[in-house]
């Protein structure tokens, strides 16, 4: 009997202690500091949040929606990452009486032209000629027996291309960015406790005090 007693009471107080948490539990803002990295949380009441983030000096902010599900904060945010195994986007031509490989670079997304982006030749990983892009973002570089041509740009996913001068020699590539500094969440799950949110999958937990 007196295990019985024993293990209600352990079920009482597992019951007190996952107490439902409410929107208005939430609302507000949480931020954390630690060696100089900085996160801060604002939970809105009109189901968004604004997440901002710092180190050094690379910063960035994210928006996106929130509810809650299941007693967890599920954070979803505007910009979802893309699935595209496609760094780049080439076109190939070949243009007659031509004595040198002609290249455009421009952003894949706006078709804007990119100065100075790095255009090499290589063969086996050995740069024969290199150059960059003019204000237009055109170049061109001598006809060899190179295997490739390289281009890169910083903030930009990196090109190579295999080429085969004796077929083509004028390229229009369209490079695509690197999203490396934006904060992606996709249905993460965060939890609420003691008046702090505690951020999931992390080395350190990491515990965003409210203000």
């Amino acid at each position: 009997m007196k295990d019985f007693s024993f293990i209600f009471v352990l079920f009482i107080l597992s019951c007190t202690s996952t107490k439902n948490i409410t929107v208005d539990n939430v609302i507000g803002t949480y931020e954390s500091n630690i060696f100089g990295c900085s996160e801060l949380m604002t939970l809105k009441s009109d189901s968004t949040f604004l997440f901002k983030w710092s180190g050094g000096l690379i910063f960035g902010e994210t928006t996106g929606s929130w509810q809650i599900v299941k007693n967890k904060i599920i954070l979803n945010s505007e910009r979802q990452p893309i699935k595209d195994p496609i760094d780049y986007k080439v076109t190939k031509l070949r243009v007659r009486d031509s004595d040198s490989i002609f290249i455009s670079v421009q952003v894949e997304e706006t078709k804007n032209p990119m100065p100075l982006a790095i255009c090499s030749l290589k063969r086996k990983n050995i740069v024969l000629a290199e150059t960059t892009t003019n204000a237009l973002g055109e170049t061109k570089l001598p006809i060899s027996n190179a295997d490739s041509i390289i281009i890169s740009y910083v903030g930009f996913k990196p090109i190579r291309c295999s080429i085969n001068s004796e077929h083509f020699n004028t390229y229009f590539f369209y490079m695509k960015p690197i999203d490396e500094y934006y904060r992606y969440f996709t249905s993460e799950k965060w939890n609420f406790s003691k008046g702090s949110l505690i951020v999931p999958n992390t080395k350190m937990k990491l515990i965003l005090k409210k203000n």
